[in-house]
């Protein structure tokens, strides 16, 4: 499951249970729309990524190829929440994979404020 949300910042996305190439592929449809209305802004992301429970590796292929676009359109700045270790390393392969690590930082769900730190003024 997934889901694009519009924030003052820019977007909240969740990304939670199991998600297949399919429903990747509709994730980054619909990013594609949402970001429409974003081209020219600077925006930053934050991605809830604690109740993933797996994702494909064609899948995350197609996450690296969403990622690569939020960033050209105008993302400055992403916060991931996630569960573990593990997702954390997950998700540092594909932000190196889509050129985002200088961007994206990693947070559990207990440090949200901190998280929201970094999507608002770039602080860790």
């Amino acid at each position: 499951m997934y889901e694009i949300k519009e924030a003052k910042y820019g977007f909240e996305l969740t990304f939670a249970g199991s998600i297949d190439v399919k429903e990747m592929t509709q994730w980054l449809a619909d990013s594609n729309i949402a970001l429409r209305k974003m081209v020219g802004k600077k925006f930053q992301v934050l991605i809830h990524m604690d109740e993933l429970k797996s994702l494909q590796e064609a899948a995350k292929k197609i996450l690296i190829d969403g990622q690569a676009i939020y960033k050209r359109i105008g993302m400055t700045r992403s916060a991931v929440i996630v569960p573990n270790l593990l997702v954390k390393m997950q998700m540092e392969n594909t932000a190196k994979a889509s050129d985002i690590h200088e961007y994206e930082r990693y947070f559990t769900k207990d440090k949200i404020d901190n998280a929201m730190n970094w999507i608002r003024e770039g602080k860790e």
